[in-house]
């Protein structure tokens, strides 16, 4: 039966498809050398049995796996749907240390970058101090010199 009514509400490259085809999206998950695996889900199945059978399949530990949708964590309950994923969209499984050792990056980063800024500011002001200790040291020999004449 194809989905008359709904047509026009359908993306082009969905008008004229079954229920059942647009109720169904197709997914890749890729490992860390880029090897991808294709599932087809049902969009409102918890993505919780992707997650398992593709870790059944590489001969992994579900929990010891993170997966990613556009950098972004997945929980198991979450849906496609409730991540708007898209026909042919990716998830990325990474090993769970190793995620762990990413954060642990970007929050070394984020340090890094706040000292770098209050080393920007201090050099400002050492260099402003620079300035005016030389403005001073100037004016005293100058007065200095007054003194002495």
């Amino acid at each position: 039966m194809l989905i008359q009514s709904m047509s026009n509400d359908l993306p082009e490259s969905m008008q004229g498809v079954t229920g059942d085809q647009v109720a169904r999206i197709t997914l890749k998950v890729r490992d860390m050398d880029g090897i991808e695996v294709r599932y087809r889900v049902k969009r409102s199945t918890p993505l919780k049995k992707l997650m398992i059978a593709y870790c059944n399949r590489q001969s992994i530990v579900f929990n010891a796996t993170v997966f990613l949708f556009n950098g972004a964590h997945v929980q198991a309950c979450q849906t496609p749907d409730e991540l708007q994923m898209e026909e042919g969209d990716g998830m990325d499984a990474i090993p769970r240390r190793l995620e762990e050792l990413r954060l642990y990056l970007d929050q070394l980063i984020a340090g890094y970058l706040v000292l770098k800024e209050k080393l920007i500011k201090l050099r400002k002001d050492a260099e402003e101090l620079r300035k005016e200790l030389t403005r001073l040291t100037q004016k005293q020999i100058r007065l200095q010199k007054i003194q002495r004449n």
